[in-house]
């Protein structure tokens, strides 16, 4: 298994994370309220991060574990964990534009979107660094289970 592959998806996990951490936050007269990515206002941004972030995570794990086979070159495949991350920093700061339009000074950006934000950069990042260091081993995939009568199908 490469290490870059666990660490993207280690990333796209912080994405799925941040659409349940608050998204903003009010305070008024001694008050303060808050609420995730699935509020009012910011609920298509929350549900598109949560899909980019599971995205990212099956992207990487799925071929970590034999399950499907990317047969592409290494360019191609940086440009679509780049696509990923730009995604995620992309609908981080509409949803920050969101909140901050309908705040009316009111309601601030909380954590989640900063989050959001911090993992697409880090899965831009991750993803044109040199890692080449591999970690334990790769589960071997299922065997053939065909019969020849079949195979002549």
């Amino acid at each position: 298994m490469k290490l870059k592959d666990i660490l993207l998806s280690v990333a796209g996990g912080l994405a799925v994370i941040a659409v349940f951490c608050p998204w903003y936050v009010m305070s008024l007269f001694g008050l303060s309220a808050s609420a995730n990515g699935f509020a009012d206002g910011v609920t298509i941004f929350g549900i598109l991060s949560l899909l980019v972030g599971l995205g990212l995570i099956a992207w990487k794990l799925l071929p970590m574990f034999g399950v499907i086979k990317p047969k592409m070159a290494e360019q191609k495949i940086q440009i679509i964990d780049t696509c990923f991350g730009g995604a995620l920093v992309l609908l981080g700061i509409i949803g920050m534009i969101v909140i901050y339009a309908q705040g009316q000074g009111l309601v601030a950006a909380g954590f989640g979107v900063y989050l959001l934000i911090l993992s697409g950069i880090a899965t831009i990042v991750l993803t044109w660094l040199k890692i080449n260091k591999t970690v334990g081993k790769a589960p071997k995939p299922a065997k053939n289970t065909t019969t020849k009568a079949e195979k002549k199908d």
